[in-house]
């Protein structure tokens, strides 16, 4: 969990390089552990779904490795496979046994996958919707000078910082309106 809260934007090459030596030292542990319990248990290894979790982490990130070498001049980067690194974390709830009640929200979470995809293909559609509906009513508006003109970046970070100094008022975050 460290080594991957370590890591933030324009980092110096020797954390970079620290990072990845050691994300290749606990791929290579994990691996090594997956094949020996391969060896051990043989076809039943698979049948246990947190050696199916431990091996899908292992497959993946041996692609992330493999890819970030590939993929360095590629325009999309593979980041997505180093999200999936986060879900190391999860190999440390089969360790605890006290930890029930997390497991069985983790495991809330992987029944509910299939349902997020829905939730997601809904809202993608009224979006969608709203596009066409928005494309139709403003898409003989005149444009008018730039947009600059309109609106500028100075304008957007004042507005921000109000919104932001609008959050921090007393009885504001608790829902009350005694700041207002």
């Amino acid at each position: 969990m460290l080594t991957m809260g370590i890591e933030h934007y324009n980092q110096p090459h020797p954390i970079f390089f620290v990072l990845e030596v050691s994300n290749a030292f606990f791929t290579t542990v994990f691996g090594l552990e997956a094949i020996v319990k391969i060896i051990g248990l043989r076809y039943h290894y698979f049948t246990v779904p947190w050696n199916l979790f431990d091996f899908l982490l292992v497959l993946a990130s041996i692609l992330g490795i493999l890819m970030e070498d590939i993929m360095i001049d590629f325009p999309v980067s593979p980041t997505l496979l180093r999200v999936v690194r986060v879900f190391r974390i999860g190999r440390i709830l089969r360790l605890i046994k006290a930890a029930k009640g997390i497991r069985k929200l983790l495991f809330a979470l992987v029944v509910s996958l299939p349902a997020l995809f829905n939730i997601g293909a809904l809202l993608a559609l009224i979006t969608f919707i709203y596009a066409i509906i928005g494309m139709s009513v403003f898409g003989h508006v005149r444009k008018q000078g730039e947009f600059r003109d309109l609106w500028s970046e100075h304008a957007a970070v004042v507005s921000l910082d109000d919104v932001g100094r609008m959050e921090r008022r007393p009885g504001v975050s608790d829902g009350s309106t005694a700041g207002l």
